[in-house]
């Protein structure tokens, strides 16, 4: 990342000609967002024992995620109009938007449930994917041993995406050098250093929300966190160097199994669920967004 910086202060007119390698990145990565979803879900589904341990772990995990990200969003708008990072800085937003019109309640509930499976992968729709996974999962699951086929297909499924996944992080070095250098070099080192404010109060946020993983760690799961977080380094460099959850699953899932302790069930059915559902830093990140912007 300093280097790229370093590289489109100094080098501008050849930073910029590095555009289309930081978009290719972008691209692998998105390419692999929709299966990863789809097939880690079903594949962590399927290695529940029966209906009420599914009905269990989701609904435990779903009570604890809503309590996260309500406070993540919180936190994010806290630390935005204390800090109050978008003063001083301006940005051209002229260019002319497409604004869609507020959706009411009953609707986003009606389009949770994609009445086309395949056309709601194709267009990126994630919650859509989330829950035709978990539909399909918890049927497999009723049919027992007839489903024993789709159950083994969708394991190998799963092992290919994650290995997909550790392909395109190979490449996060060169990724981020290229899309770094060409940020830079087309929209100069000031903005740059006026978004560092930006950064910084994003930082600070999720600072805070690692603290109350901790302290969830230590009353609810009666952990104590700084082993668990020593034990998990490797998830959270990774995770730090591609700014992506999804990424660091198939790690993760080992961490957990093999130095925590963690049953493959709950590890292969939660991991997946909450990098698709439970994305706190995203929050945060766009809480921050909102108040910059309007500063």
């Amino acid at each position: 990342m300093i280097l790229g910086i370093l590289f489109g202060v100094f080098g501008k007119d050849y930073a910029q000609h590095l555009q289309p390698f930081g978009e290719v990145f972008l691209n692998m990565i998105k390419m692999v967002v929709v299966p990863l979803i789809l097939f880690s879900i079903l594949n962590g589904i399927t290695n529940v024992s029966d209906a009420s341990t599914f009905g269990r772990l989701g609904t435990r995990a779903f009570l604890i995620y809503m309590f996260t990200t309500a406070f993540a969003v919180t936190i994010g708008l806290t630390f935005a109009n204390i800090f109050e990072p978008g003063l001083g800085l301006t940005i051209d937003l002229t260019n002319p938007t497409e604004h869609q019109q507020n959706k009411s309640l009953k609707d986003l509930f009606v389009n949770i449930i994609p009445s086309n499976p395949i056309k709601a992968m194709a267009d990126g729709r994630t919650l859509q994917i989330v829950v035709f996974a978990f539909f399909t999962g918890f049927a497999l699951i009723l049919i027992g041993d007839k489903g024993r086929e789709v159950k083994n297909l969708i394991t190998s499924c799963t092992h290919l995406v994650f290995k997909m996944i550790q392909l395109v992080i190979q490449l996060t070095p060169y990724g981020v050098f290229a899309i770094m250098s060409w940020v830079v070099a087309d929209y100069g080192i000031e903005v740059m250093l006026h978004l560092g404010n930006f950064i910084l109060v994003v930082l600070g946020a999720l600072f805070i929300q690692y603290i109350l993983f901790g302290v969830m760690l230590l009353v609810i799961a009666r952990v104590n966190p700084l082993p668990f977080y020593s034990k998990m380094l490797t998830t959270q460099a990774l995770a730090l160097a591609t700014s992506s959850s999804k990424a660091t699953l198939p790690t993760a899932i080992s961490e957990l199994r093999n130095k925590v302790g963690v049953s493959k069930g709950s590890a292969s059915f939660i991991l997946p669920l909450g990098a698709a559902v439970n994305m706190d830093a995203t929050a945060i990140y766009l809480g921050i967004c909102a108040v910059f912007f309007a500063q």
